[in-house]
C-alpha cells in the first residue's frame, strides 16, 4: 500500500535532550526529522510529538523544537513507553481520524517498537522512516527494526515518502521537495 497524504500523520517519538546525545546516528536522525517536519507542514499533514517523562529526560532537542515554532502540532507528554498508553495520545489519535502513520523517533527497540505494535493492533498502517530511528546500541536498533518489520509495518525513506505523498510531478510542491531533499 502507498502512503496517502490525506490519510496520514507524522509521529515524532521522544527526540529529547537526554536521549538524543546517546544515539550513534543522532545527527542523521535529527536532520531527517527536520526534513519530515518540513514535508508534513507543506503537505498539511498533522504532526504529533511525544516526550517521555520530560521532567527527567528533558524537552525535545532544540534543533527539532526550533523547526516546530509557529506550526500547529499536537504535543503529548507521557510516562508509558507505548504512546498508546497515554490517554491524551489516544484522544489525539481519535480526533485526527487518520489510518496511516509516518514514524520517526527513539528508541527503536523500546518506545518506537511498543507504539508500532499497539498502532498495528488498532488497525493503523505504519511507515518507518529510514535514518529517522535509532537506539543507544546499533544491535538494539536492528533488533527493534527487525521485529517491527516482521509484521505489516513498512520501511521507507525520504525520497520514497515524497514521491508517494505528492503522487504527481505536476504537484506544486514536487519541485520544492525535489530541490531540497532529492539528491
Amino acid at each position: 500500500m502507498k502512503i496517502n497524504s490525506e490519510d496520514c500523520f507524522l509521529l515524532l517519538i521522544d527526540m529529547q535532550e537526554k536521549l538524543v546525545p546517546t544515539i550513534p546516528n543522532k545527527n542523521k536522525i535529527v536532520q531527517t526529522s527536520i526534513s519530515l517536519i518540513d514535508i508534513a507542514f507543506n503537505l498539511k499533514i498533522p504532526i504529533v510529538l511525544t516526550e517521555q517523562y520530560p521532567k527527567g529526560l528533558g524537552e525535545t532537542v532544540k534543533k527539532i523544537k526550533d523547526n516546530l515554532i509557529k506550526k500547529k502540532i499536537y504535543k503529548i507528554q507521557k510516562t508509558t513507553f507505548s504512546c498508546l498508553g497515554s490517554k491524551c495520545f489516544k484522544k489525539t489519535l481519535k480526533s485526527l481520524k487518520k489510518k496511516q502513520v509516518i514514524v520517526a523517533g527513539i528508541e527503536s527497540h523500546i518506545c518506537v517498537l511498543q507504539t508500532v505494535i499497539d498502532l498495528e493492533n488498532e488497525g493503523f498502517e505504519i511507515f518507518l522512516v529510514d535514518n529517522a530511528l535509532g537506539s543507544r546500541k546499533p544491535e538494539y536498533h536492528n533488533l527493534g527494526l527487525k521485529r517491527m518489520l516482521s509484521s505489516s509495518t513498512h520501511l521507507t525513506n525520504i525520497e520514497m515518502l515524497i514521491f508517494e505523498l505528492v503522487r504527481d510531478s505536476k504537484n506544486a510542491l514536487f519541485k520544492y521537495f525535489s530541490k531540497k531533499y532529492i539528491k
